[in-house]
């Protein structure tokens, strides 16, 4: 873990909330970086953490400059979201399956214990 952001519990369309999310930064042995946005208070892993596929994180939520429930989840070359440096990632289903992903879709989230 490279980054976590935790302790916010407040969510709106005050601009003022854009920074006050709560966030979990990985990097991957490839170099790339992944980070997970808006989760609930209560992040499981700390910073220095070493982690693998499959391992819990945290719960997604709706904390900061936010409508509803989402996870914000990107995954690039460079720690900030920079326009470019998004790289294209492939998602598997918990069987292994490749999941196709469509501008819009929605996916229920897994339940504790699925892989």
């Amino acid at each position: 873990m490279v980054h976590v952001q935790d302790g916010f519990e407040r969510r709106g369309a005050d601009p003022d909330l854009f920074q006050r999310a709560n966030i979990v930064v990985v990097v991957h042995s490839d170099g790339t970086v992944a980070s997970y946005g808006h989760l609930s208070p209560g992040i499981l892993v700390s910073v220095g953490d070493s982690v693998a596929e499959g391992d819990m994180l945290a719960y997604s939520g709706a904390t900061g400059f936010v409508g509803q429930p989402h996870l914000h989840f990107h995954v690039g070359v460079r720690l900030l979201a920079d326009p470019g440096r998004t790289i294209p990632i492939r998602l598997k289903d918990s069987n292994g399956h490749p999941i196709d992903l469509d501008e819009g879709s929605t996916f229920e989230p897994a339940q504790m214990g699925d892989r």
